[in-house]
Order: C-alpha cells, then sequence, then structure tokens
C-alpha cells in the first residue's frame, strides 16, 4: 500500500479500489469454503450461520448446491 499512495489521485483511488475488492472476494471465497464444508460435514443451519454469521437462506442456497 505504501507504493500505492504515491500515484497520482486517479490511478491511486483505482488502484486501491481493485485491491479492495480483491481482497473482500477473497474473503467471500473463503466463508463459502468453509460454509460448503459445513454442510457436507452435516452441521445444522443454526450452527452454520451462527460461527459463519450468514443466514439460513445462504446455507439453504449451499445446500441446494450440493443436491
Amino acid at each position: 500500500m505504501k507504493h500505492i499512495e504515491t500515484l497520482e489521485p486517479p490511478t491511486r483511488d483505482k488502484t486501491k479500489n481493485f485491491l479492495l475488492q480483491m481482497i473482500e472476494e477473497g474473503r467471500d471465497e473463503q466463508l463459502y469454503q468453509v460454509a460448503m464444508k459445513m454442510v457436507i460435514r452435516g452441521d445444522s443451519n443454526e450452527e452454520i450461520c451462527d460461527l459463519l454469521e450468514v443466514s439460513e437462506d445462504y446455507v439453504n442456497h449451499l445446500r441446494d448446491e450440493i443436491k
């Protein structure tokens, strides 16, 4: 991030936004992987929702994916 701060404003802002988006997508993918493993393992919706702080709709969607 130090190097990004040395860029000119339009380029700096676009680069920062891109990197933050990539970080967020990485987190989303990790959350998906963990939730899917819990679904496959047979954990309840309540456990998954509580531990991962996701909605029951999200868990049900994962369950539908593996059917």
